[in-house]
């Protein structure tokens, strides 16, 4: 079955930078976040009216956040990012590209969270600081020119699980409203018992 054209970018250049390649626990995580780095570049930059970064106050000392807007100035619903990376590799730089793509293609303004990654920051920091990001959006609503009563949480892997986790902390802690989830290849079970672990396990990377 052929690949996707983006998909054969992101796989040849994986090949190139093969010694990153492998599982975290093989290469190490500072070998495997050198190697994440190069997710931002692949498929080149989605020029967007408005990239700015911020930094929201949180519980263990200030998150930068960066947001994309397709519009310079129009009110837009909005999207809070939440990288993968195993909660341990990743940031706003490697997944620079993607954010920017959701934001040209989905017409909606989006909001990456930079949350402290493990083995340095514990659990539950990660999901801690993406609640706290979460309700920032709201509280900086007019000055980020969002509509935070339409306001969705994606991400992918990791940041999948973390969607689906801030979003359970927005509905136990009363808010803020969350309209919709986004979660490509979300990490959601824990014991890897589906059938398809064993059936693609050695198959092209997800």
């Amino acid at each position: 079955m052929p690949l996707d054209p983006d998909v054969e970018i992101l796989l040849s250049s994986i090949e190139q930078n093969g010694e990153g390649a492998g599982s975290i626990a093989d290469v190490g995580v500072e070998q495997a976040r050198q190697f994440i780095e190069v997710f931002g570049t692949i498929g080149g930059t989605v020029e967007v009216a408005r990239v700015e970064d911020h930094t929201v106050p949180g519980p263990g000392g200030d998150i930068p956040v960066r947001l994309y807007s397709p519009s310079a100035d129009a009110v837009l619903p909005v999207v809070v990012y939440l990288h993968g990376g195993g909660w341990c590799i990743g940031n706003i730089a490697s997944h620079d590209g993607i954010c920017r793509k959701l934001a040209a293609q989905s017409g909606l303004t989006v909001v990456s969270v930079d949350y402290r990654l493990a083995p340095e920051h514990r659990f539950p920091c990660a999901p801690e600081d993406c609640y706290a990001a979460v309700q920032w959006v709201p509280d900086q609503a007019g000055e980020l020119r969002v509509d935070a009563s339409r306001m969705a949480l994606a991400g992918d892997s990791a940041g999948g699980n973390l969607t689906a986790v801030t979003a359970l902390l927005a509905r136990d802690r009363g808010g803020p409203a969350i309209s919709f989830q986004l979660m490509m290849y979300p990490v959601i079970d824990a014991t890897m018992s589906f059938p398809s672990f064993k059936e693609n396990a050695e198959g092209k990377l997800l």
